[in-house]
């Protein structure tokens, strides 16, 4: 070997390393799963206030004179500046 003593592998492994990484892989998984749950929150409170606004009927439309086009001078005509 280069000069080091032999290590015995069985006691070189860190046990708590495999735990850990059962631990991130839990803790990554609920922290997507409420990523998750926070987006459908977000939806159903967008879904719900869109909702909300079909339940009231649609104002009356008046509109006023102030921007329409003049009547044209014959049925059909479509000279002039048209």
């Amino acid at each position: 070997m280069s000069g080091q003593e032999p290590t015995d592998r069985a006691t070189d492994r860190e046990e708590p390393a495999p735990a850990n990484g059962a631990e991130d892989l839990i803790v990554g998984n609920l922290m997507e799963a409420l990523t998750r749950l926070h987006n459908d929150l977000d939806r159903v409170e967008l879904w719900t206030a869109a909702l909300g606004c079909f339940l009231r009927p649609v104002p009356d439309y008046r509109p006023s004179d102030e921007h329409l086009l003049p009547p044209l001078s014959r049925a059909g005509s479509r000279g002039g500046k048209w």
